[in-house]
């Protein structure tokens, strides 16, 4: 019984040792990086984070970033949707925040403009709210969505 504990001991330790390592060596040769750069994110208490309002950058890397807010927070180039009759949220992970693209090349944008264009006019009348960024789960989805619906009404 003894020699059992000692061998079920020997064993939780050697895992916790190989764990250990497969973490370090993870950590220094394939680091997980965020779409984005850190200035573009701030911390939230509800959805642990979102973009910081009011911002556009332009970052070069491997590829052209690009990034607009406007002052809710939003991936959008509308700074309110009090002209719009109704709303679409749209909200989901870094293909609807459109990293990796021109700020006018996310879905959205393009949803945008398909609804509101008329005869090549735009006119207000569906506002696309962007509430995409990169990682984010459906959980985070849904609360973004509940937060904005109330926000901008």
């Amino acid at each position: 019984m003894r020699n059992l504990a000692r061998q079920l001991g020997l064993l939780g330790f050697t895992l916790f040792i190989m764990f250990c390592i497969a973490e370090f060596t993870l950590r220094t040769f394939a680091p997980l990086h965020s779409v984005g750069h850190i200035d573009w994110f701030q911390y939230d208490d509800e959805l642990a984070v979102r973009l910081v309002p009011g911002i556009h950058d332009l970052q070069l890397s491997d590829h052209l970033a690009e990034i607009k807010t406007n002052s809710l927070g939003t991936v959008n180039f509308q700074e309110t949707f009090q002209n719009y009759e109704l709303l679409v949220f749209a909200a989901g992970d870094s293909f609807t925040q459109g990293a990796g693209l021109p700020a006018d090349g996310a879905y959205p944008f393009q949803l945008d403009l398909l609804l509101n264009a008329e005869s090549g006019i735009y006119r207000p009348r569906y506002g696309v709210v962007n509430l995409g960024l990169a990682a984010y789960g459906t959980g985070q989805a849904i609360l973004a969505i509940e937060r904005y619906a109330e926000l901008i009404g």
